[in-house]
């Protein structure tokens, strides 16, 4: 939260792309999966050019037909299966170009959705209901170091697009298409010189140029609608990683966030590290983050089920959690840890008070959560590994009520190992749920699945086979529905069957 800021509420996924000398070659991959009829494929090329510059282009795709499910549309009184309507496509692009200290990274990726669900309550069982978008993400990074590579430098300047659109039918097609854009830059300094000391410093800011959303009513024309907005966001933010002694560690850090709808928010983060041992550590962890309300929770309004709050104010989290980790041995690693968190003045979908027949974004009360987690890391010689996790969670909003789509009891064991046939790899994952809360006050069924992989790299040099089977048991199971779903509880799919292939030349 110190160095992300805005919307790193639990946590940040850092993805790290490849770089051309990894790969130096040609990489095809396929895959199909039933029932669902997905067909997925990719082409990817990367090589370190002679002059030292290293190239990465890949492009792949997937298209599936879906599954047949049983829907029960609560109030509208409909129910039915909703046969060919669970569709779905994907297109992605990506490039990168380094050379020196710059670094060029295009992405591009479609998706569209076809929607058997009827969401935000529109007309049931009805054909041609979807939703899409398209991002793009172009940047340049610059890295530099001086004085010994005691100060470094990092730079970059991007610029994106989302370009999304849903086409729902509520007695006849609406189309709703929205377009956002924007462009910024951000500057990192990391300055190492001081005995002891670890110190970033580093300023972002984005300038939001467009924020568009539509409703179009295909039938009549004169009801559309256009609701636009932009705004610049800046963040400012530093710390420091200081290395008291030997044995302790901590990071003090601190970001200011200002956006065109909420004032100034910090987010301040303190982490303390004690080697116990040296096959043991403990840590303290304290972060707060936030998160502005966004471009449809606070201005969107089609004049007939949402109206906009232009008053909408953001919410924020505040986490504590106390870890320890273990190394038994050199091939088993145990963890636990207790935590807490709370979210204030909660984003929730709420009656509009002056007409109960229209909904609002408000800000609503706080929640709490309190947990443990346990998990545990097991390797062989033989290339054997076993790992697993539990987590205890007892999570409520304020007032004592639960919180919605919120287990309370998480379980994951996984295990992997080569066999000693034909060269496959066995790999097998049980992952357990325990009920949640639904909208309308009952609760889903717990449930287990496992999942079952075979691989191979050993019968054609360069090629990897796989075989996965999802869901391994058939298990029947479903998630809670949103608010904006006439369902209290989506089923999902049963067992599925994989087939994928790679090939490097």
């Amino acid at each position: 939260s110190a160095v992300y800021g805005q919307n790193a509420m639990f946590g940040v996924v850092n993805v790290i792309t490849r770089e051309g000398a990894t790969v130096d070659g040609v990489e095809l991959a396929g895959a199909w999966q039933g029932p669902q009829g997905m067909r997925e494929g990719r082409a990817s090329f990367s090589k370190l050019l002679d002059n030292g510059t290293d190239v990465l282009l890949s492009v792949s795709g997937m298209r599936a037909q879906g599954e047949d499910h049983f829907f029960n549309f609560g109030s509208s009184g409909v129910s039915g299966v909703a046969a060919g309507m669970d569709g779905e496509r994907t297109q992605q692009y990506f490039g990168r170009i380094a050379h020196g200290l710059w670094t060029f990274e295009l992405i591009d990726g479609y998706r569209r959705k076809d929607d058997p669900t009827a969401t935000y309550l529109s007309d049931p069982l009805t054909d041609g209901q979807y939703q899409s978008d398209r991002y793009t993400l172009a940047q340049a990074r610059y890295e530099q170091s001086f004085l010994d590579d005691t100060f470094q430098l990092q730079a970059r300047l991007f610029a994106g697009s989302e370009r999304y659109k849903s086409t729902l039918n509520y007695g006849g097609p609406y189309n709703f298409p929205a377009t956002s854009e924007w462009r910024g830059g951000e500057v990192r300094l990391l300055y190492t010189a001081i005995a002891r000391h670890k110190l970033v410093v580093g300023m972002e800011l984005q300038d939001n140029t467009r924020i568009d959303q539509h409703v179009s009513d295909s039938a009549n024309p004169g009801n559309d609608r256009v609701i636009s907005s932009s705004g610049v966001r800046s963040g400012l933010y530093a710390q420091d990683e200081w290395r008291i002694n030997d044995t302790l560690t901590a990071t003090l850090g601190l970001r200011l966030d200002r956006t065109p709808t909420t004032e100034t928010a910090a987010s301040p983060r303190v982490a303390l590290i004690w080697r116990a041992a040296p096959a043991t550590s403990l840590k303290v962890l304290y972060g707060r983050a936030h998160r502005a309300p966004s471009a449809f929770e606070r201005d969107y309004d089609d004049g007939v089920a949402q109206v906009a709050n232009p008053t909408l104010k953001g919410e924020s989290i505040d986490t504590l959690e106390l870890v320890a980790d273990h190394r038994v041995s050199s091939d088993l690693n145990l963890r636990g840890s207790v935590y807490q968190w709370t979210m204030q003045d909660l984003i929730t979908l709420g009656s509009y008070a002056a007409d109960n027949s229209l909904t609002q974004y408000q800000t609503g009360g706080n929640a709490n959560a309190k947990g443990i987690e346990l998990s545990a890391d097991k390797t062989w010689t033989s290339g054997a590994r076993l790992r697993g996790s539990l987590s205890l969670q007892r999570a409520r909003y304020t007032q004592g009520t639960v919180l919605l789509n919120s287990p309370q009891l998480l379980g994951k064991l996984g295990f992997s190992s080569p066999l000693p046939v034909a060269g496959l790899r066995l790999g097998y994952e049980l992952q357990y749920d325990s009920a949640r809360r639904t909208k309308d006050g009952s609760d889903t069924r717990g449930y287990a699945v496992s999942n079952l992989h075979l691989s191979t790299d050993k019968w054609v040099k360069g090629l990897e086979l796989g075989l996965g089977i999802r869901n391994l048991f058939d298990k029947r199971y479903a998630h809670p529905g949103a608010d904006s779903n006439w369902q209290n509880a989506l089923e999902q799919d049963g067992r599925s069957v994989r087939l994928h292939a790679t090939y490097s030349f």
